[in-house]
Parts: C-alpha cells; sequence; structure tokens
C-alpha cells in the first residue's frame, strides 16, 4: 500500500509540474509553434495533398496535432504554441478572428480533442502555450458576428484608422479593419480577464502567448496576466528595444523583436554582425531580464525566412543562433 501511495504521489507531482509552469520552468523549455489548422488534417494524414485554398480552412485539427506529438519532440522540442482556439468568425483559420470566447473552433475538433491533445502532451513531459486576443473580436459588424460575450457596442471603440506614429491611435483604434474592444472599460476588463483564466483552468495550458500587445493600454496587461495564472509572454511587433523594454514591466515575458530584425539582416546577408552584436548588448542592458525573451527567426505575421533567403545553411546558421541566444527558442512549423 504504501508503494502504490508513493507512485500515486509521484505523478500528482508530475501533473503538478506541467500543470504550474512558471517564467522559471519555460526558461529551459524549447518552443514549436504550430498553426493549428495547418499541422495535420487527421491522426492518420501523410501530408499528402495540398489544401486548395490558403486563405481559409486546410483542415488541421487538435487530433491530426496530437498524432505529431512525437515527431515534434523526436525534433528536440518539449513544448508547443498552438493558435487561438476559440470559435471564429467566418474564414478566420488562423483563429484570430473570435466570435465566441466560451466555445471551440469546431473545424480544429472538440472541447474533448483539446483537452485530449493537452494531456497527452502533458503524458510526454511537453508543455503547451494557447495564442489569445484580448484587443479585438472577429471582422463584421456585431449585428452580423454576434460576438459572445461582447455582443454590445458599448463593448468597442468608435471606428478608426490606426496612426501608427500616435500610441494612443494604436490603442483604440482598429487593426486591420477588427472591431476594437473598449479595454479601458472595467466591465470588458472583467469579460477578459475572467475568460482567460477559465480558458487555462479548464483546458490546463501551461502558458499563455498574447496577440496584439501594443494595441491595449499598458495598465491593461498586469491584470491581465495575472487572471491567465500561468507564464505569459507577449507579442509587441516593434524592433524599438527602448519602445519594447515598456511592455517587458507588465508581464513575464515578450517576443524579442529587437533582436529579429538585425539578426535576420546579418543571417541572410544584408546586415552586419556588428549591428547584432549591438543590439544585443542593447537588449541586455535594456530589459528587466533579457532571459524572458522568446527568440524566433520568422513566424505567421513575418515573411518566412526561406522566401526571403533562399540558402538551407544560412537557414541552420540563423536556427542555431535561436536555439544558442539567450531567451526561449521559438521554431514555425516546417523551419
Amino acid at each position: 500500500m504504501l508503494f502504490l501511495q508513493c507512485i500515486v504521489a509521484y505523478f500528482l507531482c508530475l501533473i503538478s509540474f506541467v500543470s504550474a509552469a512558471d517564467s522559471n520552468a519555460w526558461k529551459s523549455r524549447s518552443i514549436y509553434f504550430v498553426l493549428t489548422d495547418r499541422i495535420a488534417r487527421s491522426s492518420s494524414d501523410t501530408g499528402g495533398s495540398a489544401c486548395g485554398n490558403l486563405g481559409n480552412y486546410c483542415g488541421g485539427t487538435f487530433k491530426g496535432l496530437e498524432s505529431k506529438l512525437d515527431y515534434i519532440q523526436n525534433l528536440g522540442f518539449d513544448s508547443i504554441w498552438i493558435t487561438p482556439v476559440v470559435a471564429n468568425s467566418a474564414g478566420g483559420y488562423h483563429g484570430y478572428w473570435a466570435q465566441d470566447l466560451y466555445s471551440i473552433n469546431s473545424n480544429y475538433g472538440t472541447a474533448a480533442d483539446l483537452k485530449s491533445l493537452v494531456s497527452t502532451a502533458h503524458s510526454k513531459g511537453m508543455y503547451v502555450m494557447v495564442d489569445v486576443v484580448a484587443n479585438h473580436m472577429g471582422q463584421g459588424a456585431i449585428s452580423d458576428n454576434k460576438p459572445s460575450p461582447l455582443n454590445q457596442a458599448s463593448a468597442y471603440h468608435s471606428d478608426c484608422d490606426i496612426d501608427y506614429n500616435n500610441q494612443t491611435s494604436i490603442e483604440v483604434c482598429r487593426i486591420a479593419r477588427l472591431p476594437d474592444l473598449n479595454t479601458q472599460s472595467s466591465e470588458i476588463k472583467n469579460v477578459l480577464n475572467t475568460w482567460v483564466n477559465w480558458l487555462v483552468k479548464e483546458y490546463t495550458f501551461d502558458g499563455v502567448r498574447i496577440d496584439t500587445v501594443k494595441h491595449v493600454q499598458q495598465d491593461f496587461w498586469p491584470d491581465f496576466a495575472k487572471a491567465a495564472g500561468v507564464y505569459s509572454i507577449g507579442e509587441v511587433w516593434d524592433g524599438n528595444p527602448t519602445y519594447l523594454a515598456q511592455y517587458a514591466k507588465l508581464m513575464p515575458g515578450l517576443l524579442n523583436y529587437a533582436t529579429y530584425y538585425p539578426m535576420n539582416r546579418f543571417y541572410q546577408q544584408t546586415g552586419s554582425s556588428q549591428d547584432l552584436v549591438d543590439m544585443m548588448n542593447t537588449v541586455a542592458s535594456t530589459f528587466p531580464d533579457p532571459s524572458a525573451l522568446g527568440t524566433f527567426i520568422d513566424n505567421h505575421d513575418n515573411a518566412r525566412w526561406l522566401s526571403v533567403k533562399n540558402d538551407q545553411t544560412l537557414l541552420k546558421n540563423a536556427l542555431a543562433f535561436v536555439i544558442l541566444s539567450r531567451g526561449y527558442p521559438h521554431s514555425i512549423l516546417r523551419d
């Protein structure tokens, strides 16, 4: 009986370790990014047939991704970052056009499928990070899209085009014409904080990647990150280290766009090694914890590396930099 109790206690500790991953736990991890719709259509999919329309759903599923976990782990990655899982408005194959925050995108599978994916990843010692969006909902008029639970006009800022030279405009106007949430409202803050807390607990995620961080006022983020209850890393799409560093005080981690630009210029042979070294030194002296930054060579928002410089040797050198430099290494599907 004592032996059995010890075994049970051991596995409970493992479960606790995986589900309570904090910033320090993530620092030893390497992260493989997956656009869920594009990884695998099913557990038996071999990738033999091409998608007919890359601007719409191609059939990737949670079950398909679950079947690829061994493949990802054999590449040397021990964590995955998946695109948003919530139900989306029409055409939102990527996941960033939320329509119902409390429903799962049925194109990817069911809630049970998602729980199975996370559970299987945990059984292999892998962490799962989910992408979340608090800046906007899906495209279209509120009356047509019927976003849930944020279905009132007062939940959104007035329609305006972004002036990227004005920070207030960046925060309250519409990115890509998507309805911009009124995150200054205490009611909307509570709705979003409650939702992200539920999402993480319901599906036992180990971390969240936060989209479009610079498009929401800064004082919104500390409570949102705290509500998530797990490690969070934000996307602030800007190469200015001073600008980026403001956000490093608001959440545990950021994607390292400061280093991304000079690194790619160097390895794609359009920039100098000195520029890269200078930026690395600037990052080290500007950010409160440079080791909490996520390093990457490309992603779903930026040009794929080989589309800019079609050279496998240079690509491998760039990937080696990502893996060996300070911070969390991120790799996108098929790099």
